[in-house]
């Protein structure tokens, strides 16, 4: 049995947070941290990381008992065909819906007063 670390980036170099990674067919996984770095413990020399994220295409990887995987995540080109936005109580696909929808620039969200939380 190995531990496996890494680290997850995009195609630019930017590590990519809550990039999940698990091992395929088990219930071992994990999640990357803010730095796109991870780490398994208890893997089989010959199992198969599954690296997958929102608008990348999902990596399947072979450890072939190396201890130090590193991933490149690839965009999706049509990523916005697989979102599924909660609606109510249900799901919809995005080409289901019929409202509008917008988009806000990060200069407009510095605007908007947010209530700060102090702990007692």
């Amino acid at each position: 049995m190995l531990n496996i670390v890494g680290r997850v980036t995009d195609t630019s170099g930017i590590a990519l947070s809550d990039v999940t990674v698990s091992v395929k067919d088990t219930r071992t996984g994990t999640a990357t941290n803010s730095s796109g770095q991870y780490s398994l413990s208890g893997v089989n020399e010959n199992a198969i990381l599954v690296f997958s994220y929102v608008g990348y295409t999902t990596q399947e990887i072979p450890v072939e008992g190396r201890s130090r995987i590193d991933v490149v995540m690839r965009t999706v080109e049509d990523s916005l065909n697989a979102v599924i936005i909660n609606v109510g109580y249900g799901r919809q696909r995005k080409e289901f819906l019929t409202s509008s929808v917008s988009t806000v620039s990060g200069a407009e969200l510095v605007k908007a007063p947010f209530p700060i939380l102090v702990p007692r």
